[in-house]
């Protein structure tokens, strides 16, 4: 049972147009990538994950559409911590076949009340904001971002001085993940055949 209650979110809003098709429905060695994602997050957080991003249900799963449109994944985020009750979300995207569960665990050990942003880093110091948590805390900032015309999740680094922000580096990251492919999303038809060649490899 978690210590603290954290809402899982997966964002499902991308129009796909570097793919292709809708990845939402995106198979990969015979399963659904969503699925598989929608799967583990609910073991983990013992809670039904949350798809935001389309104005009809995908499957049978409770799904959102962004309040905001024509601006990105930031638009997840600030509907989701709009939507939900928990004082946490964990914002993911639907894209990303090779999540592993320990990574996962690993994040909500790292996260205490005092939080408002637990963020990957790595690779010079590359972010990961669509494998993060964000406390409601962050929700007045994103707003004033949009405001702004900012959609960019690095810019919400730049309130460090008003939230307290967390980095999970590369090398606590590697201890767990050595290759990092938690992080591999699948963004367009030559990233869908990484992946194909990746699974093929490991069952060799």
């Amino acid at each position: 049972m978690l210590l603290i209650k954290i809402k899982p979110v997966i964002l499902v809003g991308g129009k796909s147009s570097r793919f292709g098709r809708d990845k939402v429905f995106l198979e990969l060695n015979d399963l659904l990538i969503l699925k598989r994602t929608y799967d583990l997050l609910e073991k983990v957080f013992d809670s039904n994950p949350l798809l935001v991003g389309r104005n009809e249900p995908v499957f049978n799963y409770r799904t959102i559409p962004d309040e905001i449109e024509g601006i990105g994944p930031i638009a997840g985020l600030y509907t989701s911590l709009k939507n939900v009750e928990c004082s946490f979300i964990f914002l993911i995207a639907c894209d990303m076949p090779f999540l592993k569960e320990s990574l996962i665990r690993y994040m909500i050990l790292n996260l205490d009340k005092t939080l408002d942003i637990l963020m990957p880093r790595y690779n010079n110091n590359m972010i990961e904001p669509l494998f993060s948590i964000y406390s409601k805390n962050v929700l007045k900032y994103i707003e004033t971002n949009i405001k702004l015309g900012k959609y960019g999740f690095h810019f919400l680094l730049n309130y460090d001085r008003e939230l307290k922000i967390k980095f999970v580096n590369e090398n606590d990251l590697k201890k767990i993940d050595p290759k990092l492919l938690t992080f591999f999303n699948i963004n367009t038809k030559s990233d869908f055949e990484k992946a194909e060649e990746f699974l093929k490899y490991e069952k060799n």
